[in-house]
């Protein structure tokens, strides 16, 4: 049985070494984007196995209805705040146009502002017709 000499296994291991030093250099460039969500997904997933383990105790082995409820756990706790948060600032955006639009000074200030702003930015904007009647325009019309 042929003996390999150490030298022919040390002049094999260093390009082996530099290609893979590349591979991973290659790979970190081409993550560096998403670096971060991967970095916290590895650190939710450390942090979640315990409990998900103790939920499927709970639910007698039953792994997949236990990865749904965590799913629509974990789904409902990021998407109810936003909805929450989405409808608070509607409301105070509104709240704040019908104030500039009652307001004699704000309503000159708010409607120079908007002419400033292109013509398809305007027609998204509100602007009352005047401040007698502080009646709204009809956006359905172009123009």
């Amino acid at each position: 049985m042929p003996q390999t000499r150490p030298e022919n296994a040390a002049g094999c291991a260093r390009p082996l070494c530099v290609l893979s030093l590349t591979l991973v250099v290659g790979l970190a460039f081409v993550l560096y984007p998403v670096l971060g969500a991967i970095s916290v997904g590895g650190f939710a997933a450390l942090v979640a196995h315990r409990p998900h383990e103790r939920l499927v105790a709970t639910l007698g082995g039953r792994r997949t209805l236990a990865a749904g409820l965590a799913s629509g756990t974990i789904a409902l706790a990021i998407i109810l705040p936003l909805i929450v948060t989405g409808t608070f600032a509607a409301r105070e955006a509104t709240d704040t146009l019908h104030t500039l639009a009652q307001d004699g000074a704000a309503a000159h200030a708010y409607e120079a502002f908007l002419t400033k702003l292109p013509a398809s930015a305007r027609r998204l904007m509100l602007l009352p017709r005047s401040q007698d009647d502080g009646a709204w325009p009809d956006l359905t019309r172009a123009g």
